[in-house]
């Protein structure tokens, strides 16, 4: 079979000419394949002219004129960020301005110390700090100690809890409060309106009255403000006492109780 003729440099004449295929090692490349290998090479030049020339375009007016270049496209936009809850501060360890103006007491009203309960009468830690350490801790500090109640009753769990409340403001315009406190602490399991009717009976009230104060909701309005200073006092669980302004929640042993104010007494 006759050889195909290559092209080669002939020394001193510059031209190519024809010479026979047995001087060569000859490799045959497919044709595909050579088209596919020219098309490869012409996809990149023209890639790299193309890139070029959006240099070249964009070029004159960076920074040319002392501004900053104009943006190629907009960015795309990002999705908006959800804001985040605010994190809820701890509430004040001491709040010094705790009002007691009006309010049931006992103790001396001149008494160094100031211990202020916000309470809830269904509440079942409230009903163990009245029956278990009020009594004695008055006892303890006799003259020492002034112990004023404020109402807080937390009705998302404890429906009974502001009749219960309003109730007693009706029994402090009689002048029986605390016999009525001590009376809807010994029967947090009953504190229904015809039980807080007859608790009023039993602690000496006169029960027209009581029985009108109580339907006509005319302590509704004390007992909310009660409530609305212990929230801004930051008061969010029964019971919370404010020692002389300090912090104190939960119906703790008699000997928590004495350990800050035997403190508060010492600095006095």
């Amino acid at each position: 079979m006759d050889s195909e003729p290559t092209e080669e440099t002939t020394p001193g004449s510059g031209l190519p000419q024809a010479r026979p295929r047995e001087d060569l090692v000859t490799i045959r490349v497919p044709r595909a394949v050579l088209h596919g290998v020219l098309g490869l090479v012409l996809g990149l030049l023209v890639g790299a002219g193309g890139g070029f020339a959006i240099g070249r375009g964009t070029a004159p007016d960076d920074g040319a004129d002392g501004t900053a270049p104009p943006a190629a496209a907009s960015a795309p936009a990002t999705a908006p960020v959800a804001p985040t809850q605010p994190e809820t501060s701890a509430p004040p360890a001491v709040v010094p301005d705790v009002s007691v103006e009006g309010r049931p007491s006992q103790g001396d009203a001149d008494a160094p110390v100031t211990v202020v309960e916000f309470t809830d009468y269904q509440c079942p830690y409230c009903g163990a700090f009245a029956r278990d350490t009020e009594e004695a801790l008055l006892k303890a500090y006799d003259g020492q100690v002034r112990f004023v109640v404020r109402h807080f009753p937390i009705t998302g769990i404890h429906p009974d809890a502001q009749k219960a409340a309003e109730a007693a403001e009706c029994a402090f315009d009689q002048d029986r409060f605390w016999e009525y406190h001590e009376a809807l602490f010994a029967h947090q399991d009953a504190l229904d309106e015809a039980s807080l009717r007859a608790y009023a009976k039993e602690v000496g009230l006169d029960g027209r009255t009581f029985g009108q104060c109580l339907s006509s909701g005319e302590k509704a309005g004390v007992v909310a403000a009660d409530q609305a200073d212990g929230q801004r006092y930051g008061v969010s669980a029964t019971p919370t006492f404010f020692i002389n302004g300090q912090r104190f929640v939960g119906a703790k042993p008699i000997d928590e109780f004495k350990q800050v104010i035997d403190g508060l007494l010492a600095d006095d």
